[in-house]
């Protein structure tokens, strides 16, 4: 069992966290004194979660700009959930590093070839009226 304040494991059957004094059912902490906790800071024991943006970027790329690079980049969000599910941190921060690189190589070589189809299509338009 892990407290919902601080992160750090304990005992099931305690009244409160022996870390942080936080009463197990959420009142105030027994101690009186203020809860201080580190925000955006996991704590040790604390479960991990990945990023939800980058699965949902993997998708939007797929669907929108292209289709195998938003592919791998899917693969790679899924492969950061399942990591975090397990409590890997590094092998779940590389792959989602990974999925962020797979998102932008989608997304800039859809602007480059949209740019070149507009340059192709200038210049078609522009030898047909020769």
């Amino acid at each position: 069992m892990f407290c919902r304040t601080c992160g750090n494991p304990m005992p099931d059957n305690v009244p409160s966290c022996p870390s942080c004094g936080m009463p197990v059912n959420g009142a105030a902490p027994a101690s009186g004194a203020p809860v201080q906790v580190a925000v955006g800071v996991a704590q040790p024991g604390a479960p991990l979660q990945a990023s939800v943006g980058t699965l949902v970027g993997s998708i939007l790329v797929t669907m929108f700009c292209c289709l195998p690079f938003g592919i791998v980049s899917i693969v790679y969000a899924c492969k950061a959930n399942s990591a975090a599910g397990i409590g890997n941190r590094a092998l779940m921060e590389s792959a989602q590093r990974t999925a962020v690189r797979w998102i932008i190589a989608s997304v800039v070589s859809w602007a480059v070839f949209f740019v070149l189809y507009i340059a192709l299509v200038v210049v078609v338009t522009a030898l047909e009226g020769v």
